[in-house]
């Protein structure tokens, strides 16, 4: 598993990763972005704590 984290932290510290970091953020602010993270957070709650 430290692949993957060191692969996720080396492409988050990229020219490339900021890149789409500051798309994702950019995403996250308009109208369409909030709505779609209102929605998820909304199926996520409904769920709550129920785990088996």
């Amino acid at each position: 598993m430290a692949g993957l984290v060191g692969k996720i932290t080396r492409l988050a510290r990229s020219p490339k990763g900021r890149q789409l970091a500051d798309r994702a953020q950019t995403y996250a602010r308009s109208p369409e972005g909030k709505r779609k993270i209102e929605s998820a957070r909304g199926r996520f709650a409904k769920r709550g704590g129920k785990r088996p």
